[in-house]
């Protein structure tokens, strides 16, 4: 049997490893639950669907990921309603893993009350059913219960929240963790909105010097060479991992990750180590509501209170996030978290490895052979 796998990253644009993350992971889990069948891959981003010389042969197209597209917005990545709407049209079972939003702040009320696009909604509900139906051919799930909210909420039926393919290595579900008694090496995502980067260094600054210890900032998408000359930080070193999913393994002899970006911060919880997120948008903070993991949002303040509209980053926003800073102390939340023992880490590593349980496995089985 072959599988057709769409991956959301963009290999010639951004080169974002924790897309490229999601769909390496993904590909290893199907491999370990259903017995090593044939996997291609397609990127969204770039590769169109008349690329593909036999669509026929595939027995399920998967989806690594899958936004939903907010009345107002577009479609991204570029291919991915022609994939979709090709496999709906030859009944091939579709099957999304995580479907994750990237709305600005990412409240709960914006996943009560925020509309998707008409045409957005015709599509989804036609493929995998609406809210109150059963489960048909077509299974759609999302990475964080947010996201599940939103969909519901606007008719669409879902299989639930299995948590980002990322979280979950088949070697080192239930194992030990990894919970350093002294911090050595350091970790600190660089963030995806620029306003966010100096607050970035200025937290590594203060966690170098409270830890005495080594502290790298990691980039997970590429720099320009224009961004890359006027970054004059160079006491800390600025470390891109950008363009593959294994440059991620750069992260394996750090202690602690501290950082915006989502799959550092999984990166670590996969390999059970403790990470604080700093949660930027609806990406990071669903999955820390999720989870109720170590960290929380850095929206100022008066943006993350219950909105139920839609907000757009603009300029003047941005000069309000430069000047802002979380309501929280990353740095005091994270000795306290080592002071008391790992408690917010290990009932995070527990909920993971019952959602593979109750969850994310159970869908993996439900591809068809």
């Amino acid at each position: 049997m072959t599988y057709l796998v769409l991956s959301t990253f963009p290999a010639n644009g951004s080169g974002n490893s924790g897309d490229a993350f999601i769909t390496q992971s993904l590909m290893q889990l199907i491999r370990n639950v259903k017995g090593n069948p044939l996997i291609d891959i397609r990127r969204l981003a770039e590769e169109d669907v008349d690329q593909v010389e036999d669509f026929d042969k595939y027995k399920a197209v998967i989806f690594a990921g899958f936004a939903p597209r907010i009345e107002g917005t577009g479609v991204a990545p570029k291919y991915r309603n022609r994939y979709f709407k090709e496999a709906v049209k030859r009944s091939i079972p579709v099957f999304v893993f995580g479907s994750g939003w990237t709305v600005y702040p990412g409240t709960k009320g914006q996943s009560r009350s925020l509309h998707l696009d008409d045409k957005e909604i015709d599509q989804l509900v036609r493929a995998f059913g609406d809210a109150d139906g059963p489960l048909q051919q077509n299974v759609l799930s999302t990475r964080d219960y947010p996201t599940d909210q939103l969909l519901m909420n606007n008719g669409v039926k879902t299989y639930g929240t299995v948590g980002d393919c990322a979280l979950f290595d088949m070697n080192q579900l239930f194992a030990k963790p990894e919970l350093p008694d002294e911090i050595k090496k350091v970790a600190v995502s660089m963030p995806h909105n620029p306003p966010h980067f100096v607050y970035a260094y200025e937290l590594a600054k203060k966690i170098k010097q409270e830890f005495s210890c080594h502290v790298s900032i990691t980039l997970h998408s590429r720099w320009s060479e224009k961004r890359r000359a006027l970054w004059k930080h160079n006491d800390i070193p600025l470390v891109d991992l950008a363009g593959d999913a294994n440059h991620l393994s750069y992260y394996k002899d750090f202690d602690l990750h501290v950082g915006f970006r989502l799959h550092g911060h999984i990166w670590f919880l996969r390999n059970r180590k403790p990470s604080l997120l700093l949660g930027e948008d609806g990406r990071g903070y669903g999955h820390l509501q999720t989870f109720r993991g170590l960290g929380d949002s850095v929206v100022p303040t008066h943006y993350l209170k219950d909105k139920p509209r839609m907000i757009h980053i603009n300029y003047p926003m941005y000069q309000t996030m430069k000047t802002s800073f979380p309501d929280f102390d990353p740095l005091q939340m994270v000795k306290e978290e080592i002071l008391s023992g790992y408690p917010v880490t290990k009932r995070t590593l527990k909920s993971i490895d019952r959602l593979w349980v109750n969850k994310m496995e159970p869908l993996l089985q439900m591809l068809p052979d």
